[in-house]
């Protein structure tokens, strides 16, 4: 009987081993895996609760791809992490969507990106993260409303939301509007990116 008891409780060990090594991952690149015949697939993961990957776009039928031209889907907040690049084009942006500590997202000249007034999108470079848009006189990077022409106005979107580690003068403090966010802190040789030719 005791050894009975020995094995099963051996067998539970390894059991749960197996679950767990299975759970885990050594390559945490955010790299996509190509996979012959079909799009491209990348990694999603949670991140703070947050739904997070290393590409958000979505295609038309609100299907995470590469060639997508929406970011976000309205419903969750959207993150980007690691280094990455929107390629020059016209894209939505949908919702909040945060560049987290330690990410970069660098926009292309020409690029234009469309803030969504149903879902009040707001792009909002974390506190460590650095939104990079670095348009030319010839090709700026133009953020607006997705209204029509004529039908625009202030407060369609919530815009880009820059939250620095520098002094100010409320020191530290939540962003306005409910994100997750704060900004300011004392670090004032800190700077979330660069901005040339955007309007």
């Amino acid at each position: 009987m005791m050894n009975k008891m020995y094995f099963l409780g051996c067998m539970g060990i390894l059991a749960a081993s197996a679950m767990l090594s299975s759970c885990s991952s050594d390559n945490d690149d955010p790299t996509p895996s190509p996979n012959p015949g079909s799009e491209v697939v990348y990694k999603w993961t949670t991140n703070g609760g947050l739904k997070a990957c290393d590409h958000i776009l979505f295609g038309t039928d609100d299907k995470e791809n590469a060639n997508g031209t929406q970011i976000g889907n309205g419903d969750q907040e959207f993150v980007f992490t690691g280094k990455q690049t929107l390629k020059k084009g016209t894209y939505l942006l949908k919702g909040w969507v945060y560049i987290a500590d330690g990410a970069e997202l660098t926009i292309e000249p020409g690029t234009i990106i469309k803030g969504d007034k149903q879902t009040k999108a707001a792009l909002i470079a974390e506190r460590g993260g650095k939104l990079i848009a670095k348009g030319t006189a010839t090709e700026p990077i133009v953020f607006t409303s997705e209204e029509v022409a004529g039908s625009r106005k202030p407060g369609d979107w919530g815009g880009i939301i820059l939250c620095g580690k520098a002094k100010n003068n409320q020191t530290e403090q939540q962003i306005e509007g409910g994100p997750r966010t704060k900004h300011g802190g004392a670090d004032d040789a800190d700077n979330s990116g660069a901005l040339s030719y955007v309007r």
